[in-house]
């Protein structure tokens, strides 16, 4: 059995919610006598709405862009939307965002399994696993291989929001 309680820890101990206390008095009471290990660890900020809305609706939909000659950075500076409406034309497909993603995800955060023979596979990495701060470096380190390749960059202030109206306008 594993029970998760939420405290903020004071230079007295940790301090518990009125709704917390009561659980962990319950639990204490039906444990009593028994061993149990007890772990701590700090809690993370989870992905943002707006960090997932900048990679999915801007960089991903920039880069599937760049590659078939639909923007520049010129162009992209003066029409902030224009993700929005070459996504809207069905110029960009998701299913192109989604493997650029993939490729992306790959060659920036991979994942290294080994296989039973002992070899070392690097394989895609997942996303799902990142909290806030390890996405926002990942972008830094996308955003890096845009600028060193010349590859426009979306405003993050304009497409921070754009995640699902960039990919529910796209198939």
């Amino acid at each position: 059995m594993k029970r998760v309680f939420l405290a903020t820890v004071t230079k007295t101990g940790l301090s518990f919610s009125e709704g917390n206390k009561v659980r962990l008095y319950s639990m204490a009471e039906e444990l009593e006598g028994k061993k149990v290990r007890v772990t701590v660890e700090t809690t993370q900020r989870p992905k943002t709405e707006e960090s997932l809305g900048f990679y999915w609706g801007g960089l991903l939909p920039a880069y599937v862009a760049h590659k078939k000659d639909l923007i520049t950075q010129e162009s992209l500076n003066t029409n902030p939307f224009q993700l929005k409406e070459l996504a809207k034309a069905k110029a960009i497909k998701s299913k192109e965002v989604s493997d650029v993603h993939g490729t992306f995800m790959t060659e920036y955060a991979p994942m290294y399994v080994r296989d039973l023979s002992g070899t070392i596979t690097k394989q895609r990495g997942e996303m799902k696993k990142m909290n806030n701060t390890e996405l926002i470096e990942y972008c830094t380190v996308v955003l890096d291989y845009f600028i060193s390749n010349g590859i426009p960059v979306p405003n993050s202030g304009e497409y921070k929001y754009f995640r699902d109206v960039i990919l529910n306008g796209i198939n």
